[in-house]
């Protein structure tokens, strides 16, 4: 998983899933390699033990043993809060089959403890936005669709009309943008979860999903008789074009390298 924050650097995750052998005995030579106070792997050549030990260092490094709640508040609290500030942000959760990126991501069930970063991200962004000022109103909306990078086609998982063609645009206004797709406006976290779980029992591994809140706040300030009102942009459509542009071009490139 990858983190992306405002004038900072892409920040990099590994989280090792729990791995079992073929006769359901745990396998530890994985783990053992993990330094999660380095937040380092280091990766042997299984063909050849003489071979030099190979490091990789990351900005953060899990073993199968966290939890979903050290997940989130590590990899996308942060990120949460910059875009309650005002600033684009995107969390990326890239794994072969089978390796725990839905779980990560969505988690499993109805259990709290197994809730993922996008349902733990719905509860944590209207909880900021009830810690903030009365002066400062927000705009909640969500969009939620799934992209299939072999035929570059765009589905829209919060429209039940299977008539509606969405398509990747191009524009000089807005940069790069989905053309007809939902966006829905959200008064609070039930809601907006209720919309995610829509989406998710669309979902299929064939293709890659992307959940997008997208947040304006109006600022309103007095003096004596008059008010002022400040509107503020905080998810701003560019965070599409990141979506679209950028993660798409990254999850190719992996795709890439894993085949290779």
């Amino acid at each position: 998983m990858a983190s992306c924050i405002y004038k900072d650097k892409i920040k990099v995750s590994v989280r090792i899933a729990h791995i079992h052998s073929k006769n359901n005995e745990n396998v530890d030579t994985i783990t053992s390699k993990l330094n999660t106070s380095t937040n380092s792997i280091l990766v042997k050549n299984p063909k050849d033990d003489k071979k030099e030990v190979k490091i990789f260092n990351f900005d953060n490094v899990f073993d199968h043993l966290t939890s979903q709640e050290e997940i989130f508040n590590t990899c996308a609290q942060s990120v949460i809060e910059n875009v309650i500030n005002g600033y684009n942000g995107a969390i990326i959760s890239y794994g072969v089959s089978g390796s725990g990126r839905s779980y990560t991501m969505n988690g499993d069930g109805d259990n709290i403890g197994d809730f993922g970063i996008i349902p733990r991200s719905i509860t944590y962004i209207f909880d900021l936005i009830k810690e903030r000022n009365n002066s400062e109103k927000y705009s909640v909306k969500v969009s939620y669709y799934r992209h299939n990078t072999a035929f570059d086609e765009i589905e829209d998982l919060l429209n039940d009309d299977p008539n509606q063609i969405v398509k990747i645009k191009e524009s000089k206004e807005l940069g790069t943008y989905i053309q007809n797709l939902s966006t829905v406006p959200t008064k609070n976290s039930n809601e907006m979860y209720e919309y995610f779980i829509k989406g998710k029992n669309k979902f299929t591994r064939e293709f890659t999903s992307f959940f997008t809140v997208t947040i304006d706040s109006i600022k309103t300030t007095k003096s004596d008789d008059s008010s002022i009102k400040n509107s503020t942009r905080t998810g701003r459509p560019g965070i599409v074009k990141i979506h679209i542009n950028v993660v798409i071009n990254i999850l190719r490139k992996l795709n890439t390298l894993v085949n290779h």
